[in-house]
């Protein structure tokens, strides 16, 4: 789905700000291949403008999230990773 710029920082403040959401604020970070720190002056601070390149990749990130696409796994050796489904499960 395309978000307009607006309607993406809506979309994803409230995601990054539900403490339920099941994925921290870093692995979606990581997911979407942006910096943490870029994520949070964005979409939580809301100091920096969006970038076009930002919002493709928050956009292919949030989609693949919210379709249940994607999984935190956890390894001894890595700590918890982000990790994509052979099938799609919906969060809860």
């Amino acid at each position: 789905m395309n978000y307009t710029k607006q309607e993406l920082l809506r979309q994803v403040n409230r995601f990054l700000l539900d403490r339920k959401r099941g994925i921290t604020i870093k692995q979606f970070a990581e997911l979407a291949g942006l910096d943490y720190s870029l994520i949070k002056d964005v979409f939580i601070y809301q100091n920096m403008p969006m970038t076009e390149r930002t919002q493709v990749r928050v956009t292919r990130a949030f989609n693949e999230w919210m379709a249940g696409n994607v999984k935190i796994m956890y390894s001894h050796a890595k700590g918890t990773y982000v990790d994509y489904r052979k099938q799609s499960k919906v969060p809860l």
